[in-house]
């Protein structure tokens, strides 16, 4: 079997992420200019301000990051989901269903891939990740069909 692997579309995901770090942004402003009125700066002035700004925006981009730089790859043995701070493996053997959840949210539907193990844990992949206007999205259906197609092989299951 050849090394599949899938990313999330980057476009999307760092779209969102400058939406998230300008809304970080302007809450930062927002206490940056609480602090200014109430006089509660003390003594570190500025300093305080951007410790404060760096401080409300650095989860925000640990969490974007995080979400961005997820993949899944597909070999021989089973599937491997890589994230920046975490790294998990799933044989073929230990996998009892593939399943695409759909959430309906602001007129579109979010289609992801879980996996489901023997021990009953859920592991949702990074990729393949779909957001469609419709319910059906050829592009991730086929990609979920491939996923399917591997462990099917692997396991001889039909």
């Amino acid at each position: 079997m050849r090394l599949i692997e899938y990313r999330p579309e980057r476009s999307r995901q760092w779209n969102r992420a400058g939406i998230q770090l300008a809304v970080a942004g302007l809450v930062s402003l927002g206490v940056l200019g609480w602090l200014l009125v109430t006089g509660r700066l003390g003594q570190w002035g500025w300093l305080a301000a951007i410790s404060a700004v760096t401080l409300l925006a650095s989860p925000y981009s640990a969490v974007l990051g995080h979400a961005a730089a997820g993949r899944t790859v597909l070999d021989a043995e089973g599937i491997t989901v890589q994230q920046p701070l975490r790294r998990r493996f799933c044989s073929w053997e230990d996998i009892t269903s593939i399943a695409v959840t759909r959430t309906q949210a602001r007129g579109r539907y979010y289609l992801r891939v879980r996996v489901t193990r023997a021990r009953g844990s859920r592991l949702t992949l990074p990729a393949p990740y779909a957001i469609a206007r419709e319910e059906r999205h050829l592009p991730f259906e086929w990609q979920v069909a491939e996923i399917r197609r591997h462990w099917r092989t692997a396991t001889g299951r039909r």
